[in-house]
């Protein structure tokens, strides 16, 4: 009987679109075997899963059993996955974000998250290890993370929160400004325009600035208190006689040293609470956080 075909898809480039499609009709086509035997001319036809279906095993490292289910934790497990699927594809069908993936070992050889998956390999899948001080490191926090946001603009990072931006946005700022993406939502960093993003696995905000400061190693980047803390814009030196007029009597007679935000008009100096927060930064962190005579813009108390 007459048949179209198709010519050959390049896997990078089609790989994405045909394997979540190939995934389902093949599933749909190997129910109905449950059905009985189908046949052409007489003869039964081969398995549909044989023909459409990759059957590889698996080991996750422990750092990222918790996207697994439990019976896939702390074991080696077969999965099968549609013939057009490469790592990328199984190992979010698995639960895994891309963003969590570090190295991939395939038969005892590196790999990439492009290759196609093949029947009988053998994958092993280690977590993200931490970054470098590749930076300057700057994030883009989703609606959910406005504490943790607030508390990397302490530290000086750069960093967007804006909890009215759709995932769609998020995405284009992410790519379009090189920023890493925080988030709790796993699908979200399964996108793939989403190169650097980082699934944060704790609820309280002090831990999460613990977690994302230790994964990005942020201790030689951070300086404490030089971004405004409510426009993310970095924070300037200004005269005190050119702000005199703003600044409440105490203030002016205890204070020297300010700074000004040019987005928000906001007037910083380093209040009673200063030694407070440099403390508490410093406990979250385990960094060593300095004071405002070692940086003189980094100041917490907003003024008019």
């Amino acid at each position: 009987e007459p048949v179209i075909e198709l010519g050959r898809l390049h896997a990078e480039e089609c790989g994405e679109r045909l394997a979540p499609a190939l995934q389902v009709f093949a599933l749909l086509e190997n129910a109905g075997t449950h059905l009985g035997p189908s046949r052409v001319h007489g003869r039964p036809q081969s398995n549909p899963r044989t023909r459409l279906m990759s059957t590889a095993r698996f080991r996750f490292s422990e750092d990222l059993s918790r996207f697994l289910r439990p019976a896939h934790r702390g074991r080696r497990f077969a999965y099968a996955c549609a013939r057009a699927a490469n790592l990328k594809n199984a190992i979010e069908a698995l639960g895994v974000p891309h963003t969590e993936v570090g190295e991939l070992i395939v038969n005892g050889a590196p790999a990439t998250l492009q290759r196609m998956v093949r029947e009988g390999d053998e994958i092993e899948v280690l977590a993200q290890p931490a970054a470098g001080t590749g930076g300057p490191h700057a994030f883009i926090a989703d609606a959910h993370l406005g504490a943790l946001a607030r508390f990397l603009r302490m530290l000086g990072f750069d960093t967007v929160h804006e909890p009215r931006l759709a995932d769609a946005d998020i995405r284009r700022l992410a790519h379009a400004e090189n920023r890493i993406v925080l988030t709790r939502d796993r699908d979200l960093l399964k996108c793939r325009d989403i190169a650097r993003g980082c699934y944060v696995r704790a609820l309280k905000p002090e831990a999460q600035l613990r977690e994302v400061a230790t994964r990005y190693r942020l201790a030689a980047e951070a300086r404490p208190f030089t971004r405004c803390l409510h426009c993310n814009l970095p924070l300037a030196t200004v005269d005190k006689a050119d702000i005199a007029h703003r600044l409440p009597a105490q203030v002016a007679a205890l204070h020297e040293s300010f700074t000004h935000c040019a987005g928000c008009d906001r007037v910083y100096w380093p209040g009673s609470h200063y030694a407070r927060m440099c403390a508490a930064l410093g406990r979250i962190t385990q960094m060593q956080i300095t004071d405002s005579a070692q940086h003189p813009s980094a100041a917490a108390k907003p003024g008019a």
